[in-house]
């Protein structure tokens, strides 16, 4: 009896060390995979950023090299290039380098490093404003990763948002109703809250760019959309002085009103330069008057 209760004990705790052991091998695999998981979702942002930003900057190499806008949907055009690596049905090679196609490999090749499968389905991408200021990027996917060895599993709707400052690019409008001859400002947001004769003197000469609701928003401008309106609009006051003589005009100068010969009523401001003319809509939104 004895012997049989000591043999007893002995293949319990067998058992029970075994079972513990494969219990603790799971759970050690289910957090190497949940920290994977948690990379691959930091590295998103840091990829979609990259793509993000090389996207727009291709757009508006685009409109450098054709000297007319886009002149199709912004999110039609970020599509081809994030789907098929190219622009106009144009190859570059910094935009192969952020395909879906890429982004999924290399996302296989790193969960084979820790013997697990992962890839990413039924992509979606698109490009938006919040605000004046920043473009926001949205990937949207359904994100498997599993062990192979089938100890744990992964399947989830990844959505991942990025933003990107406007002001690392330049203002297209201006190099396309120019025929490219004068640099196009870059878009600096103004630094007066409160606008006089010397405050608006500074911000014309300063080029910088004031939130207005009338106004074409960044993405409008990349389209030449100059009359879409848009709670994200933004607007800059043109520097007649820069524009060559054949592109001048007579009109307000807000930028998107200017160039493209809109006729509304406007008028010389008091103080300024004969050039510095308003229309009706914006001469309280400038804090001035006619002169």
């Amino acid at each position: 009896m004895m012997a049989f209760v000591i043999i007893s004990l002995f293949v319990l705790s067998v058992m029970f060390y075994s079972e513990f052991s494969s219990r603790a091998s799971v759970q050690k695999r289910v957090e190497t995979l949940s920290d994977f998981v948690s990379a691959s979702e930091a590295d998103l942002s840091r990829q979609l950023f990259i793509t993000g930003y090389r996207a727009i900057f291709y757009m508006e190499k685009e409109i450098v090299d054709s000297g007319s806008y886009l002149g199709k949907d912004v999110n039609s055009v970020l599509e081809e290039i994030f789907f098929n690596g190219t622009i106009n049905g144009r190859e570059e090679p910094l935009l192969q380098q952020i395909t879906f196609d890429r982004m999924n490999r290399l996302l296989s090749e790193r969960a084979a490093v820790i013997s697990a499968d992962a890839y990413f389905s039924n992509p979606r991408i698109a490009v938006s404003q919040d605000d004046p200021w920043n473009v926001k990027f949205t990937f949207t996917s359904e994100l498997f990763v599993a062990d192979r060895n089938n100890l744990a599993l992964w399947n989830k709707t990844q959505v991942t948002e990025v933003l990107i400052s406007i002001s690392n690019f330049t203002d297209p409008v201006y190099f396309v109703e120019t025929a490219g001859n004068i640099a196009p400002p870059v878009f600096v947001r103004t630094p007066f809250e409160v606008f006089d004769s010397s405050s608006l003197n500074q911000h014309i000469q300063g080029k910088y760019y004031r939130a207005h609701d009338d106004a074409p928003s960044f993405l409008d401008r990349l389209e030449g959309n100059l009359f879409a309106g848009s709670s994200q609009g933004i607007e800059s006051l043109v520097y007649v002085e820069d524009i060559p003589m054949e592109y001048r005009g007579d009109g307000s100068i807000v930028d998107y009103m200017y160039f493209s010969g809109a006729v509304s009523p406007h008028c010389h401001i008091s103080g300024m330069q004969s050039w510095v003319r308003l229309d009706e809509a914006h001469w309280n939104y400038y804090g001035v008057s006619c002169g």
